[in-house]
């Protein structure tokens, strides 16, 4: 029995870290925090120094700056009942705001780290802190725990859950990571869930067409290309990829209208490994294509992926994005022959009655995708 003093004017509790003097005096930059002062007296005899309690299950932000001042990583090892991880989840928010690198140890349900020790050893609690959980894991865990996903409806609620849980990181690669592993794991196409978590990442916007005025920010790295039309290709063609990693299934729908002969130089060879791999069935993300690109390159492909992607239909985007690249190859093309034509001097009539025929297709099916295009607008 012990007696769970108040606090005083000389001792504030949330300022302090009970075993904090011993703890740091392990050189262990790993910090594992319990609740009470028992679990830690008790990690302690058996030899688990690196530990600390938070003297109540409430974490503070002075007791968040004193484990980030003493600790790389922080692992949560608080009581496997609901006030415990209610507190877990509290504290995983508070100190990954902080800049915390913070896991999770997962103690059997109703026992407390004083119980499993006992029962158990130290050598078992040491292997539960090696496989300590990430703050992702732990929620989605959690998430798996409170949601039942044995029908339709539960699974959809569970992956929106878990799709606003990716939202909240702030790297990229890492969403990445995390929606390969969620999807294989859950059985649903990265694709969906990487869509799902778009959705969360900025307002919810209804569909848009593809901006073509862009702005000198969104321009710069383009100075380079000279023409307007060369500006418009280059920036429908990354959200032409970015679409494609967010879904990969969009592809069947195109495959065997496109080639690497609808992009721009300037992109080429970038289309020829993304269709290569779509064809082969490997399947294309964004962190794949971040790797093939150059650093102005990529900066440009990631911000279009994080901000100017997110579409209530993708499927309706995509095929609009496929039309104003063929759009503008059809001009580009329209453009080239007018100016032949208007140097027909050194041309024969022969090909000049060829060119006057495809000029005739291009128009006519310009035509066409313009006449679908407002029709679907």
């Amino acid at each position: 029995k012990y007696m769970n003093s108040p606090e005083t004017i000389v001792y504030n509790k949330g300022k302090n870290l009970y075993g904090l003097n011993f703890a740091r005096a392990s050189n262990k930059r790993k910090l594992i925090i319990v609740e009470g002062y028992m679990d830690v007296i008790s990690l302690h005899q058996s030899g688990i120094i690196n530990s600390v309690a938070s003297l109540g299950t409430a974490l503070t932000e002075n007791q968040g700056r004193l484990l980030r001042k003493y600790a790389e990583e922080i692992i949560i090892s608080f009581d496997a009942d609901t006030a415990g991880k209610a507190a877990t989840i509290r504290s995983l928010d508070l100190l990954s705001g902080m800049g915390c690198v913070v896991k999770v140890l997962n103690i059997p349900e109703g026992e407390d780290p004083d119980d499993f020790i006992r029962k158990n050893g130290p050598d078992k609690f040491r292997e539960l802190a090696e496989n300590a959980l990430s703050l992702v894991e732990y929620k989605i865990s959690d998430l798996k725990r409170q949601i039942d996903t044995r029908d339709a409806e539960g699974k959809i609620r569970f992956i929106n859950k878990v799709a606003e849980v990716l939202s909240k990181l702030d790297s990229h690669i890492e969403i990445e990571i995390y929606c390969k592993k969620f999807a294989k794991e859950y059985g649903i196409s990265e694709g969906a869930l990487y869509a799902e978590v778009l959705k969360y990442l900025s307002p919810k916007k209804s569909f848009k067409e593809v901006r073509t005025n862009l702005s000198r920010k969104e321009t710069k790295g383009l100075e380079s290309k000279s023409s307007n039309t060369e500006k418009e290709a280059y920036y429908t063609e990354l959200l032409f990829f970015a679409i494609l990693c967010i879904d990969n299934s969009l592809y069947k729908l195109i495959k065997d209208k496109i080639s690497i002969d609808h992009f721009s130089n300037n992109n080429k060879e970038i289309a020829g490994k993304v269709l290569k791999r779509l064809n082969d069935g490997l399947g294309i993300s964004s962190g794949e294509l971040l790797n093939l690109m150059d650093t102005e390159l990529a900066g440009e492909f990631a911000r279009i992926i994080g901000k100017e992607c997110n579409f209530e239909d993708n499927k309706k985007a995509f095929i609009d994005i496929v039309n104003r690249m063929k759009v503008i190859r059809l001009k580009e093309r329209k453009g080239e022959i007018l100016k032949i034509l208007n140097n027909k001097g050194n041309i024969d009539n022969g090909e000049i009655q060829n060119l006057l025929e495809e000029l005739n297709i291009l128009v006519r099916e310009l035509k066409t995708i313009q006449n679908f295009q407002r029709k679907e607008g």
